[in-house]
């Protein structure tokens, strides 16, 4: 997922006063991580839960 221009900007607009360029970074990275998961959850590629965890234990040997 990429953002648009716009995008970003009206999302800084809604930052606190007082945000720092990291917080506003680590903002920025927070919301780019979850939109790539909901898109990979909507095209299936995501582990169910018991899946990963057999898959874990299976790495350990």
């Amino acid at each position: 997922m990429s953002f648009s221009k716009r995008e970003i900007i009206d999302f800084v607009a809604r930052l606190p006063a007082d945000c720092t360029v990291s917080d506003a970074l680590e903002q920025l990275c927070l919301l780019e991580k979850l939109e790539r998961g909901i898109e990979d959850a909507d095209n299936g590629k995501v582990m169910d839960h018991d899946e990963f965890f057999d898959e874990l234990e299976a790495e350990d040997g």
